[in-house]
């Protein structure tokens, strides 16, 4: 009977999920070693930046009775609202001891870094290859650039990484339960669809200007069993990209900033009116239902028609001085020619990789005719679930603080208008403009940017071509990408397939809109911490070139590694 019972307790053993425990023990250990270390390495070591105080004495005062306050006096709403929540019940130890809620922040940090470790491994084991999925969690888990920018300050970086991980998770699990059960209710969708939301919720309220990527992951949800939810993000992200283009290529930096406002009206003119023909145009198709001559016909048309509206509503908005100020009249030229290669591009691109042509066989006004109750159901679902949570919280700060955002948001757009660099400026490079600055706090996508720089820096060929640094170490950042996308197709099905199920797209096109949200009317101060999304997006496509290029060599490539990535991690914790 005890061998039994012996037996039964080792096999029960065997199916613990060890890895996870391991990670788990691990960043809890260092931590903890870190936790209860000196006093003076704390704040000399941990939480050295001034942004994670304003939390910390606030969280105090709430704790203590006074209210959303820093300084006893005036109120501020000036963070983020979820990780506020963490910290408060932390900081009410501070009237027994101003250390105390230090040490534990640190030991809730390393939960959180585990609790994601682990979340992702859960989500990255059912898509690649397990030493793959191996490979990427002990990245997260133990890479010391997404230790310190994550973890180490004591802001919300860390709880944003979490919530955006479980989204991820479960918009997976959404897909799978989607593809097993075809005989779901109407009512079962819309229930899985607010948990969602729901999801949505706390990853907006971890950051708030990730709002603009649960957007986006409404689009993909919603026209998830359509060519649209590919094609329709990324419309919006070139768009974007080419009606600010226009302005800067015209204007150039910092006279950009003159026309923000025009810039900002051409983009909202454009993508009303370039969505809308391009889905009656049949752009929304699969790429591969049409042949190329017919996309450049379809473009062609598109383009023309948007780009003569969008010049003549321009025009009249600034006749009749609804629109203050000028605007230079070649910028919606320059943004039609920018939008039609990049439109053109996306849908080659993606005719590439999937190999299935998934025609609609029905006209865009019959697929319209045959969807538009579904798609208006689920998007008020999650939209309406989303952006109710999101106007409750905003009418009540307007109540409570008498503006609707936080009030450091606004002061620092308010710094950005400054023609002095006194508090940083807004962006005054290109590079900068758009998040792939190498070097500052604008290097939004380290390590790739950072790999490049350190390359163009190295370079002896790149400094013999006359031309400005910017251009130059653009120029080798799309190298870069082309060596990406190259590696990619050496298995176009698998990459694909891949890229879907990580949904590469929408937190893509996310992650650059969240970069020029702040940087198309300019925004000062900004901080590395800031780029969640981009970390994460930047590990997952670590993970699927990783798994397209080593899948005869999986298995050495993951134990030297892993061993690697912990070894080089194991002095944070006396840090």
């Amino acid at each position: 009977m005890l061998l039994v019972s012996l037996l039964n307790f080792i096999t029960k053993l065997k199916h613990l999920p060890w890895f996870e425990i391991t990670i788990l023990l691990l960043l809890m250990g260092i931590n903890g070693h870190a936790a209860f270390s000196d006093a003076y390495n704390l704040p000399n070591n941990w939480f050295t930046r001034d942004d994670a105080y304003y939390y910390f004495k606030v969280a105090q005062n709430i704790s203590e009775g006074q209210g959303s306050t820093l300084d006893g006096i005036n109120p501020t709403n000036g963070y983020h609202p979820l990780w506020m929540m963490v910290c408060v019940p932390i900081f009410a130890f501070a009237r027994f001891n101003l250390i105390l809620p230090l040490r534990i922040l640190i030991l809730v940090l390393a939960m959180l870094r585990a609790a994601t470790s682990i979340l992702l491994y859960k989500f990255l084991k059912n898509i690649v290859a397990q030493p793959i999925a191996i490979l990427g969690t002990l990245y997260w888990a133990f890479n010391y650039y997404i230790h310190a920018i994550a973890y180490q300050q004591g802001l919300e970086t860390g709880l944003a990484a979490f919530c955006l991980v479980l989204f991820l998770f479960s918009l997976h699990r959404f897909e799978r339960s989607r593809i097993d059960a075809f005989a779901e209710t109407t009512f079962e969708k819309l229930k899985r669809i607010a948990i969602l939301a729901i999801s949505a919720i706390l990853v907006t309220f971890s950051r708030l200007d990730l709002v603009f990527l649960m957007c986006l992951f409404g689009l993909w949800i919603v026209f998830r069993n359509s060519p649209i939810r590919y094609l329709l993000p990324l419309d919006i992200l070139v768009l974007t990209l080419s009606s600010v283009s226009a302005f800067i290529i015209r204007t150039g930096l910092p006279d950009y900033y003159q026309y923000s406002e025009m810039a900002i009206a051409m983009l909202l003119i454009s993508l009303v009116l370039n969505i809308s023909l391009n889905y009656f145009l049949g752009l929304y198709e699969h790429p591969r239902s049409y042949s190329v001559s017919l996309l450049l016909k379809r473009s062609a048309i598109a383009i023309g028609i948007s780009t003569t509206f969008t010049l003549a509503l321009l025009l009249g908005l600034t006749n009749f001085e609804i629109l203050h100020g000028n605007f230079p009249r070649s910028a919606p030229l320059i943004h039609g020619v920018l939008s039609f290669g990049l439109i053109i591009s996306i849908r080659l691109i993606i005719s590439l990789f999937n190999q299935n042509k998934n025609p609609w066989n029905q006209s865009a006004i019959e697929y319209l005719k045959t969807n538009w109750r579904t798609w208006l159901s689920e998007g008020t679902v999650y939209y309406g679930i989303l952006g109710g949570a999101l106007g409750v919280y905003m009418y009540w700060n307007k109540l409570t603080f008498g503006a609707a955002s936080p009030v450091s948001g606004q002061i620092k757009r308010w710094w950005g208008s400054f023609s002095s660099r006194v508090y940083g400026g807004s962006a005054r490079t290109i590079v900068s403009f758009f998040g792939v600055d190498a070097e500052g706090d604008l290097n939004a996508w380290h390590p790739l940017t950072t790999l490049v720089g350190k390359w163009h820096s190295q370079s002896k060929l790149m400094y013999s071509i006359p031309l400005k640094y910017d251009f130059r170490y653009t120029l080798m950042l799309i190298l870069a990408l082309i060596t990406i996308t190259l590696l990619l197709l050496i298995n176009r099905k698998r990459s694909a397939r891949i890229t879907n199920q990580l949904a590469i797209i929408p937190l893509l096109a996310g992650s650059v809109l969240q970069i020029l949200q702040y940087n198309i009317t300019g925004y000062s101060a900004l901080k590395e911490w800031y780029w969640v999304s981009q970390m994460i997006l930047i590990s997952l496509i670590g993970v699927l070139l990783l798994d397209i290029v080593t899948q005869k060599m999986r298995k050495n490539v993951a134990a030297y590694v892993s061993l690697y990535l912990i070894i080089i991690f194991w002095g944070v914790g006396s840090s």
